[in-house]
């Protein structure tokens, strides 16, 4: 079943999608619904992020891949990869972006990189769970895009190296029949793959990611917790157009725009 949350006639619902219709709902489905006969084509309505997060979460070099990337090699040591447990990040929330719409490339930004991630969904408040419960309190899973300034992530900035305004482009809805560590995560720019690897290349499966995060913290329904990219992220320039593709879900399209 597929989750989108929506904007029509200028108020926000969520709706069940069916094909190239939405059709909506009472409530979240974070809560008992009951189906409408309120149909939409997706085409016209706009589709906005998939939840109202309290906590957006990152998981960092979560793939060898990308941890023996050209522009990691000056960041993390060979022993990062031989750690036991998940690196956890915070993001800002206002760094959200919905899809199609624009992601800002900040004027002074040396490089601008996409990072084509999995998504968990939360669905059931968490906390202290073991890993074999975090299945159960999952909602589904989504696309989203950790978009980086490399260089100051290595300057140690990363209050703005990850979460500048409209940073994290997620959508464009919810899939909750999918499973986690078996699908192909694709990012193209201008239509060519820069992006191409499977989840089951992940150091930490999502049980040990979620399992971690709510050993310390609770998790909400609604949270949006970034699974990790692969490879080589591509730098994007304005005039771009991104697109994060995985395998079961859908694709999560935004262009890339000046700041100025």
């Amino acid at each position: 079943m597929k989750f989108a949350r929506y904007e029509s006639h200028g108020e926000t619902h969520y709706g069940i999608v069916e094909g190239d219709s939405v059709r909506a709902i009472t409530s979240s489905p974070f809560e008992k619904y009951e189906l409408t006969d309120h149909v939409h084509k997706l085409s016209d309505v706009k589709l906005l992020v998939p939840t109202e997060p309290l906590n957006l979460m990152t998981t960092g070099i979560n793939a060898l891949s990308h941890q023996h990337s050209d522009q990691n090699k000056n960041q993390f040591s060979p022993k990062w990869a031989e750690r036991t447990v998940p690196g956890v990040s915070i993001r800002n929330l206002g760094s959200l972006q919905n899809p199609e719409e624009p992601i800002i490339r900040p004027d002074d930004a040396p490089t601008f990189r996409e990072e084509a991630e999995l998504v968990v969904v939360i669905g059931k408040k968490c906390h202290k769970i073991s890993k074999d419960e975090v299945y159960d309190h999952i909602l589904g899973y989504t696309c989203g895009n950790d978009v980086c300034v490399k260089e100051w992530e290595e300057q140690k900035e990363a209050w703005k190296s990850k979460c500048c305004d409209t940073m994290h482009p997620v959508g464009p809805w919810i899939e909750t029949e999918l499973d986690p560590m078996n699908v192909m995560i694709r990012a193209r720019v201008n239509g060519k793959t820069v992006q191409e690897e499977s989840t089951t290349s992940y150091i930490f499966d999502v049980p040990s990611v979620i399992a971690r995060m709510a050993s310390y913290m609770t998790l909400y329904p609604g949270d949006l917790i970034f699974m990790g990219t692969v490879g080589e992220p591509h730098d994007m320039k304005p005039g771009d157009v991104v697109e994060v593709d995985i395998e079961g879900i859908g694709v999560l399209r935004n262009p890339i725009v000046a700041d100025s």
